[in-house]
């Protein structure tokens, strides 16, 4: 794994390639689509999370990259303007940004060192949590003041609520699911060697 990460760009390349994926799979998971931008499990969550806590703030950039092209293909109808090309940058922004700085104040609060070492699942739980809710509050900013899609023009706050809380517990469920998964794979491939 650290002859993995010391690569120049592979791991960030991989982070861009596996966001992507991680969107094909998402959309292929209708179930759990709410309205434009929100699901109630959303896998590309966990590759946040994962990437943020692998590789940092470097991890964060290769998020935002992976976010920005996929908005262009999550939002084929946005036009070349200007305010376009800001929203979307605010929004790969907010996804990739969002985590690392909800990371860094719950590793700051719970006395986390860089290494990661002592973090206990709880403390897991707390940063996927906080993630969450920063993630999803400033999306739904974004998109209710952007007319997104059709579901946000004029619609109520308790709309807006709603929309806010199926976001924030789709990006916890696919970051819990997302870590999860990852954790087992390990411990199995761990028992293996």
């Amino acid at each position: 794994m650290e002859a993995f990460l010391k690569r120049p760009f592979l791991p960030y390349i991989c982070v861009v390639l596996i966001w992507g994926v991680s969107c094909f799979i998402q959309k292929q998971l209708t179930l759990f689509y709410y309205v434009a931008g929100v699901s109630l499990l959303y896998l590309p969550a966990g590759i946040r999370t994962l990437s943020v806590f692998v590789l940092g703030f470097k991890g964060a950039l290769a998020v935002f990259a992976g976010s920005l092209l996929t908005i262009l293909f999550e939002f084929p109808y946005l036009k070349s303007t200007a305010d376009d090309v800001l929203w979307a940058i605010g929004v790969a922004a907010v996804s990739a940004f969002s985590a690392f700085v909800a990371m860094k104040a719950v590793k700051y609060w719970k006395k986390i060192p860089p290494t990661l070492e002592g973090l206990t699942m709880r403390d897991v739980v707390y940063i996927v949590i906080s993630q969450g809710l920063v993630s999803s509050t400033l999306h739904q900013l974004l998109f209710h003041f952007n007319d997104v899609a059709d579901e946000y023009i004029n619609h109520t706050m308790e709309q807006a609520l709603v929309y806010w809380a199926a976001m924030a517990t789709g990006d916890i469920l696919g970051s819990m699911f997302v870590l999860l998964s990852v954790m087992i794979v390990y411990q199995i491939y761990v028992k293996q060697h």
